[in-house]
């Protein structure tokens, strides 16, 4: 029984893998890019979201006015759709990918 249980728990173990964050801004990472792209709308000022790893994923962005959102690929992969909305119709925004 105890072999068995030890052969169990090797395996649980072995099945379990670590997500990796796909975006970060500052030393911040962000397991999704909606998360990401979330605290870039919350913040005050121009953002930089650094792309980490390959994905395939959807995005909103939203943006206020005036503010500046970079997204940097840095040469990883992104499958998927990004949106752009932005604040009460205000076309005072900036993206750049």
């Amino acid at each position: 029984m105890k072999k068995l249980l030890s052969i169990f728990a090797l395996l649980m173990c072995m099945s379990i893998t670590w997500a990796q964050n796909v975006a970060k801004i500052g030393s911040t990472e962000y397991a999704t890019l909606q998360e990401a792209l979330d605290a870039a709308y919350a913040a005050t000022g121009d953002v930089t979201i650094d792309i980490l790893a390959d994905f395939t994923g959807f995005g909103v962005v939203r943006q206020k006015a005036g503010q500046v959102l970079t997204i940097a690929g840095n040469n990883k992969t992104v499958n998927g759709q990004i949106i752009l909305t932005n604040e009460n119709g205000i076309n005072n925004t900036g993206l750049t990918i």
